[in-house]
């Protein structure tokens, strides 16, 4: 239980504050969507972990630890709120996009000869021949090779 002197040692701003507080983070009340977009930005959450320092620093500290629960609180709730839904096109429309930015391109003069002179496909099967030849080396006696 808490005692009395707990509450003798607040104010009762504190007290009333901690109470909102306490509801706030109780329920699951969502804030305006005009309060989510400005709380949802990097301005927004600086201003947040300012105030919670302030709060922390000047105010009761069970009141601190309340402040800075709500904070991230907000930040959570905030952070649903104000999300854009962003739409990823299919990968059929992709393609479709990427083949009318690069049309086929008719071959060049360059290509047409290499197709036609290449080897590519027409050259003879590979035929191994055996050889009466056999290479003779001497002992290198641990030199190394250059």
């Amino acid at each position: 239980m808490i005692s009395t002197a707990f509450f003798k040692s607040m104010t009762v701003p504190e007290i009333a504050i901690s109470i909102l507080a306490v509801a706030f983070l109780m329920f699951d009340v969502s804030p305006p969507e005009m309060i989510a977009t400005q709380i949802d930005t990097p301005i927004g959450m600086g201003v947040l972990v300012i105030l919670a320092i302030y709060v922390f620093m000047s105010f009761h500290p069970i009141l601190g630890v309340i402040f800075i629960l709500v904070a991230y609180e907000l930040l959570r709730r905030s952070s649903h709120i104000a999300t854009v839904a962003y739409v990823t096109p299919t990968q059929e429309k992709k393609d479709r996009e990427l083949a009318e930015m690069n049309p086929i391109m008719p071959a060049t003069l360059e290509e047409e000869l290499i197709n036609s002179m290449a080897p590519i496909g027409k050259s003879s099967i590979i035929s191994y021949t055996t050889s009466e030849y056999s290479p003779v080396a001497d002992d290198t006696f641990g030199a190394s090779l250059i």
